[in-house]
């Protein structure tokens, strides 16, 4: 089986972590991986080392709504010329392109992913895709949760719909030794947390977890944490505002001689593995890719108690939750786990189980593989 993925760019984000964890690994599940990228990005070298066949094709930029026929012309040469079975399209934009380049082929589907909030998500993207959603052979989401909300936006309620829980690679995201305590001149004796996530689009919830920690520092005044990410990407202008909030309140609480912002970082394994444990607040999640990584890192995980995480952690079983927006129960559980080490190193290897028992790469291959064999059957396209 030959798939084609095609995503808009690879910067640093969960979506083309993902999609390098299946390009790396497709080939133990007898998938022929193929990736076109509409543009570069920082993770480029990883995805050329992939072992999938990689190419870039750019895309007319401005207007970025257009339809570039160009780009459908090449699309649908490389879909003939490598005799494509699946084409899978994380976005809206590349969906569309994809659909196009695809009419008239009767050997090639096209899968379409819904892994982004459809709730902050362009009007214009929500329109692409609930057009697509009626046309695609299979919209995939990565959680009941983002399926639920796809019926809530009206995304082509029919047996297409489906979902299918990412998995992650345990040899990408383990790491026994780091070099951040160093870095950051944090001593080998204190004890660190920390969450990774960008701070644009109002999605995740940095500022919850920096109200929680005057008072875990008031209290253990040795304990340090750190925030990873930043406030743009290749597609999105730069946006300091809610950067600057969660700053601004840790320079007002005289705690940013414990607390550390450090920017994007392509090094998440580096992170993860600095931690004493992980800690998690956002909006709203298709999946949970950075919990689950930290996981993955035997880090017990402390996460906010919304829908995908209720999921994903079996109703806490995998995770340590919170009441969302609640900094007051988040501090006390930061606390709980500073003071008990025991019950950290406990709850540490049991996330981890959960993690691998779950959310293995080996396991989303193995189920992704059998929708698209499903789904080839179903329309005819198979062999």
């Amino acid at each position: 089986m030959k798939v084609l993925n095609i995503i808009k760019s690879i910067d640093i984000g969960g979506i083309e972590k993902m999609t390098l964890d299946f390009c790396s690994h497709a080939y133990k599940a007898g998938i022929e991986p193929h990736l076109i990228c509409i543009g570069g990005g920082a993770m480029e070298s990883d995805f050329r080392k992939s072992g999938a066949h990689f190419s870039i094709i750019k895309k007319i930029q401005r207007p970025f709504d257009i339809v570039d026929p160009f780009l459908i012309f090449r699309l649908r040469r490389y879909i003939k010329k490598h005799r494509i079975d699946i084409v899978y399209c994380r976005f809206a934009d590349e969906g569309l392109h994809a659909w196009l380049a695809t009419r008239g082929l009767k050997k090639t589907a096209v899968a379409l992913e819904f892994a982004v909030d459809l709730g902050i998500n362009r009007k214009i993207d929500n329109k692409k895709f609930r057009w697509l959603a009626k046309r695609t052979e299979a919209n995939i989401a990565p959680s009941q949760t983002m399926l639920q909300q796809m019926h809530d936006y009206k995304m082509n309620q029919s047996p297409n719909n489906h979902f299918v829980h990412y998995g992650i690679d345990p040899d990408r995201v383990a790491q026994s030794h780091s070099t951040l305590r160093k870095e950051l001149g944090i001593p080998q004796n204190a004890l660190l947390a920390g969450m990774v996530g960008n701070f644009y689009n109002n999605v995740r919830d940095q500022l919850t977890v920096c109200k929680a920690l005057p008072t875990v520092i008031e209290k253990h005044p040795d304990f340090h944490f750190v925030f990873a990410g930043g406030y743009r990407n290749h597609w999105i202008k730069a946006n300091y505002e809610y950067y600057n909030a969660c700053l601004d309140f840790c320079k007002s609480h005289n705690i940013m001689h414990r607390v550390h912002f450090i920017g994007l970082r392509k090094d998440t394994s580096n992170i993860y593995a600095a931690l004493d444990f992980y800690v998690h607040a956002t909006h709203f999640d298709t999946f949970g890719l950075a919990p689950v990584e930290a996981m993955l890192n035997r880090k017990a995980v402390i996460a906010n108690d919304l829908p995908v995480f209720r999921e994903i952690s079996k109703q806490g079983q995998g995770m340590l939750l919170f009441d969302h927006k609640n900094h007051h129960e988040l501090a006390r559980k930061i606390i709980f786990l500073i003071e008990n080490q025991e019950t950290r190193e406990t709850l540490a290897m049991k996330h981890y189980i959960h993690a691998l028992e779950n959310y293995h790469i080996d396991i989303h291959l193995k189920n992704i593989k059998k929708l698209f064999q499903k789904i080839l059957k179903e329309n005819k396209k198979l062999p």
